[in-house]
């Protein structure tokens, strides 16, 4: 079933809490309900199976679900081709050139994208009695300090102790555990509440530090294939990534029930890290055990490595997990029906691993790329398995133009899914154009 946007109020306002700060509409509901905001990282249109089911190469159950119980917009776009413009936008309802930089702020040390006096989702939705938290990959920018409180330089001179500036605490949330590069580039480590934290395995917490020295003595140095010097903490694995930030994002859930209660509301901004490279699926994927990453004999663990056409998409897969276990989660806390679920990424799909072009319709100048016809994946140890076209297809079956990184539609046609069971009709199709 379709429908326009003009016909649907509900809609009108589900959106303006999507893609700008006007929570306050809220605060006219006689419940305001809880909003989970799940933000794929280099996901492409036709990486949904629902959505591509002639060319998908594996399936992404839980996202498919859910857009039968929700509303699908099979035309939304993100505001930008890459990643770092759009996160500032869609947390903040601005036009990327808005922001502190127009191509977005992508270092530490160098201030926020966020200039002073913009508002952030989190900032409204506080205001309106939402507890609030952001997990993941920020990509916003921030000001990390030396000892004598002046600006740090980098990492090397940066005291690891001390909490770094304008990230998502001073944006609006109360409560953030975040990868301020996300798994692509340094610093490899998890920043709680906007400071530097050690995942301890035995205590199943979070470890800060009192001293700098402390700090350092775990915040490692190590070399990349690329030679250059990287810090990350010691006990760092990509595929542990995404379990830690569910684990979690889970425990948040419970404090808040356990501390305001159900008729409280909610707002948890999820980023993901699956979909970007490197490419790193774990075996298995746990939340009660985060670091349990190779055994799958262990209670509830869900295998994700080798289980699609390759490693890129076994990202997807594991995204997908995610989604569903968030659902898992809701629905056994009898939360589900009262939450709104906005599932998107970032930008149009990457470039994954075994990708090439069937044709060669179009030459970029810039990376000296030729592309176009049918976008293929093959399987990384030649498995046989196929996936087309993640950077999706138009409404007649042919491929759309582009990846991440082009100002052609595939670069920036994402997957746009809103579920609010209790009062969202669902299995709703919109066509209307929506860019955010």
């Amino acid at each position: 079933m379709e429908m326009t946007v003009a016909k649907v109020k509900w809609l009108t306002i589900s959106i303006c809490i999507f893609l700008s700060p006007l929570g306050n509409s809220l605060l006219a509901l006689e419940r305001q309900p809880n909003i989970l905001v799940f933000l794929m990282d280099d996901m492409g249109y036709g990486d949904v199976h629902a959505l591509n089911p002639n060319g998908s190469g594996f399936e992404t159950p839980h996202l498919d679900n859910l857009l039968e119980k929700g509303v699908v917009f099979t035309n939304a776009h993100s505001s930008a081709s890459v990643c770092a413009p759009t996160r500032y936008a869609l947390l903040t309802g601005n036009h990327v050139y808005r922001g502190r930089n127009p191509g977005g702020t992508w270092g530490h040390f160098s201030g926020s994208q966020i200039v002073s006096g913009q508002q952030t989702l989190a900032d409204v939705l506080s205001r309106a009695g939402y507890s609030t938290a952001f997990f993941g990959k920020s990509h916003l920018g921030s000001t990390f300090f030396k000892s004598d409180g002046t600006n740090a330089n980098g990492f090397h001179d940066a005291d690891l102790s001390q909490r770094f500036h304008d990230g998502p605490i001073d944006h609006g949330f109360e409560y953030s555990l975040t990868l301020p590069a996300g798994i692509q580039s340094e610093p490899y480590a998890f920043f709680k509440n906007d400071r530097l934290a050690r995942w301890d395995n035995k205590q199943k917490s979070w470890q800060h530090f009192t001293d700098d020295g402390t700090a350092r003595s775990f915040f490692k140095v190590t070399a990349k294939k690329s030679k250059k010097i990287a810090y990350g903490m010691d006990n760092w694995s990509t595929e542990s990534v995404g379990p830690l930030l569910m684990h979690d994002a889970f425990a948040f859930i419970d404090r808040h029930v356990a501390t305001r209660g159900k008729e409280k509301p909610f707002f948890l901004y999820y980023c993901s890290q699956a979909g970007h490279s490197p490419y790193a699926p774990p075996v298995s994927f746990n939340v009660k055990d985060p670091l349990c990453t190779n055994d799958l004999s262990v209670r509830e663990a869900i295998p994700i490595a080798g289980t699609t056409v390759n490693k890129r998409t076994d990202m997807i897969r594991e995204g997908d997990a995610a989604l569903g276990l968030f659902i898992e989660k809701l629905t056994s806390l009898g939360l589900f029906h009262n939450t709104l679920i906005v599932f998107t990424s970032d930008n149009g799909a990457a470039v994954g691993p075994g990708s090439s072009w069937d044709q060669s319709l179009y030459h970029d100048a810039k990376d000296n790329s030729e592309y176009g016809g049918n976008r293929i994946e093959v399987g990384v140890e030649n498995q046989g398995r196929v996936h087309r076209n993640a950077q999706g297809v138009a409404q007649d079956g042919s491929p759309l133009r582009g990846e991440k990184g082009f100002v052609y539609e595939g670069g920036h046609r994402v997957p746009l899914v809103m579920c609010w069971s209790q009062e969202i009709p669902g299995g709703r199709k919109i066509r209307d154009q929506i860019i955010g």
